[in-house]
Formats: structure tokens, C-alpha cells, sequence
């Protein structure tokens, strides 16, 4: 009996203590379907807070400047102090009051917004990187937006521009010489060289180097180079020469340029009309097939429509010869007067200190060699007279 007693004791004691442990975990974790007492150290889960201010950073770009805009708002319930203000680390910006804008108070409000700009001067190590990085913050109020990082391309663009100019600008015969000078300038964003430069032109046999091999050319930099080009008798004919010239560095070709320079013609007088028929009084030292010239006319014709001459090499001044179709062979000149005052179309010249043999020919448009064969034995001298085969470029 006593056994049995001690059994069941120790059963209730088990029990006891069993219900005492399950008693004191529910006072220390509360009841869980129990809300109206909960643990105060248990905090609820929070939403996350959206920002107060927001900024949209946009651009444009004006030649060498860019100008930055940024757009400022308030996107919360609240209204925030001002004034704004915008950071940012490559460009000075300017923000207005914020009375300017909405209600005109003191407050940047609720979706209200203000516009600061900022001005920036590219430089010559922003086009050689290639872009331009800004990194902006606005501030109001003690709160501020999200950082905005501007990447801005500055994609550099490359050209050059040629200017040709000629000296002289016009030429009479055939020796004569035209000089060409180039100018290559700059005209991109972008460094050109170091490089050797060249022009190529039309009339110049080989290509023209401009500069050294290493010339390097900023922006609005110039190199200039010249060559020289003879008057052929084909120009002479002609009546001009044109030519057409650019530049290059390889990877980039400037603009094409055409000059054109013209013969330098005299003005016939206004009496001359071509294919008319003229009536022309010998003067001394004149020939008729320089006659013939003279007049633009065509030597073998002239001849034949005198065929009343004895000898058409032979003849005498006073004498009156026809001159048919005059201009068909060439370009009229006419009679022109010399140094003793007499309309001639072989002109008496007076050789000048400097004069050469071309000189003389280019003042009559007439041929250097047929100039000296017409003149056997005079020396080159000043004082010393010729005898001048006007019009006749191209004869021999």
C-alpha cells in the first residue's frame, strides 16, 4: 500500500510540474491569437520611403558650349522649404526662387517644380576623351535627391577647307608662269596630324606636299604650300586654264577648288567684226602673212585673195591688201601702235632694262621664237628696236 502511495505522489508531482513549465511559456509569449496585449518590442514591418525630390538633367549643345537644364520636383505630400539648390561637379548652376514658380510662396509644394541651368565651355581635352561625365545632386529643405550622372558624347568631327589663289591672274603666251598657293586650314574639332599634308591638282603633275611629314594642325590651323604651272600653247589657244585642286591627310579630303585664269587679250577695235572682209594700208616693216595674223584671219587664204601681189613675201608700204573672213583663224587683235606711233601689225618696241625675248612676246601675244627670228642679229639690250609679230602665239 505504501508503494502504491508513493507511485501516485510521484505522479501528481510530474504533472505539477509539467503544467507549470507549459503555464510560464505562455506568459512569456503572450497568447498567439491574443492581439489586444502585444509584445511592445515587436515592431511592425515599415514601407520604404520614397524620395521627396526628384531631378530630370537634360542637354544641348551650341558649338563649343553645352547648356544644361534640371528639372526639380517635389513628388511627396508635403510641402519642402527652399530655396533648391542643384550641385553639380563639372558645371556652375543657378536654380530661381522657388516664389517664382506655383503658388509663389516660400515652399516648394507638391508637385510643383523648378528649373535650374548651368553653362558649360568644352575644351579641347573633352573632345580628345570623347564625351563629358557630370554627376548633379538637388537639394531643398534639408532633403535631397538622387544623384543624376550625365553622359554627354562629344563625337569630334574632322575637316579641312583649301583656298587657292593664282598670281598672276592672266597670261598673253606660251613660257609664261602661273603660281598656285594653297592654304589648308583646320576646319573640325578634331586635331589633324601629326601628318604629312598634300595637295593634288589638276595642272600639277605630282602631288604637292604642304608642311613637313609631322605637321600638326588645332583647330583653325593653317599650312600653306605653293607650285608652279607653264603656259602651254594649247592654254594659249584656249584662251584660259582651269584647274581643280583639294587637300588631304590620308583619312580626310577638303572641299574641291576650281580657278580659272584667262589670256589676256587685247580688245580689237570696235570696228572689227569677224568673218567681215577687210581693206588694210601696208606700213613699213610689215609682211602679209603677218597681216593675216594680225587680223585672225587665214594666212593661206589671205594669200590667195591677193593674188595680184608679185611676190606675197615682198610688199611695199602704201599699198592696200584684203584681208577676208578675219577671225576665222584666231582671235582678232588688230593693228596696234609702237613706239614711233603708227598702228602696225608688226609694232616697233624699244627693248626695256629687264625685258626678256617671253616678256616682249607675252605684251603682243605673239610667239618668242618667231619674235627672234624676225629680228636676226638684235641683241637683247635697252635701246635696241624690234620689230614685234603681233597675235602670232603658237607660230614658229
Amino acid at each position: 500500500m505504501d508503494q502504491e502511495m508513493t507511485t501516485n505522489l510521484r505522479m501528481i508531482s510530474l504533472s505539477i510540474i509539467v503544467a507549470l513549465i507549459v503555464s510560464a511559456c505562455n506568459i512569456s509569449n503572450g497568447n498567439p491569437g491574443d492581439t489586444s496585449n502585444p509584445d511592445p518590442q515587436v515592431l511592425p514591418p515599415q514601407a520604404e520611403a520614397s524620395p521627396i525630390l526628384t531631378m530630370i538633367v537634360t542637354h544641348t549643345r551650341t558649338d563649343q558650349t553645352l547648356n544644361f537644364s534640371y528639372l526639380v520636383g517635389n513628388t511627396s505630400d508635403a510641402a519642402v522649404p527652399g530655396p533648391v539648390t542643384v550641385t553639380d561637379d563639372k558645371v556652375p548652376v543657378t536654380c530661381p526662387d522657388v516664389a517664382t514658380v506655383g503658388d509663389s510662396d516660400n515652399d516648394l509644394d507638391p508637385n510643383e517644380a523648378v528649373t535650374c541651368t548651368g553653362i558649360y565651355t568644352i575644351i579641347q581635352a573633352d573632345l580628345d576623351a570623347g564625351s563629358l561625365t557630370t554627376m548633379a545632386t538637388a537639394s531643398a529643405g534639408g532633403n535631397t535627391s538622387a544623384t543624376i550622372t550625365t553622359i554627354v558624347s562629344l563625337q569630334q568631327t574632322r575637316a579641312m577647307t583649301l583656298a587657292k589663289s593664282a598670281e598672276p591672274q592672266t597670261y598673253n603666251s606660251v613660257g609664261e608662269t602661273i603660281i598656285y598657293t594653297y592654304v589648308i586650314t583646320n576646319s573640325g574639332e578634331a586635331t589633324l596630324g601629326p601628318i604629312q599634308f598634300i595637295v593634288n591638282d589638276d595642272k600639277i603633275g605630282a602631288a604637292i606636299n604642304c608642311g613637313s611629314a609631322g605637321t600638326i594642325l588645332a583647330t583653325g590651323g593653317t599650312v600653306s604650300c605653293s607650285a608652279s604651272y607653264l603656259i602651254k600653247e594649247t592654254d594659249v589657244t584656249a584662251g584660259s586654264v582651269t584647274n581643280n585642286a583639294s587637300a588631304t591627310d590620308g583619312t580626310t579630303t577638303s572641299n574641291t577648288i576650281t580657278t580659272t585664269i584667262n589670256r589676256d587679250t587685247a580688245i580689237p577695235p570696235s570696228n572689227l567684226t569677224p568673218g567681215t572682209t577687210v581693206q588694210h594700208q601696208v606700213v613699213s616693216g610689215e609682211w602679209l602673212w603677218q597681216i593675216a595674223r594680225c587680223y585672225g584671219a587665214d594666212p593661206k587664204v589671205v594669200v590667195q585673195k591677193n593674188s595680184q601681189l608679185p611676190d606675197p613675201a615682198e610688199i611695199s608700204p602704201g599699198i592696200t591688201v584684203t584681208v577676208p573672213n578675219i577671225g576665222s583663224d584666231r582671235a582678232i587683235f588688230g593693228p596696234q601702235q609702237g613706239n614711233d606711233s603708227i598702228l602696225s601689225c608688226a609694232p616697233r618696241y624699244t627693248i626695256q632694262s629687264g625685258d626678256t625675248w617671253e616678256s616682249i612676246a607675252s605684251r603682243y601675244t605673239a610667239s618668242s621664237a618667231l619674235l627672234q627670228s624676225v629680228n636676226p642679229g638684235v641683241a637683247l639690250l635697252p635701246g635696241n628696236v624690234v620689230r614685234v609679230p603681233i597675235n602670232s602665239v603658237g607660230d614658229s
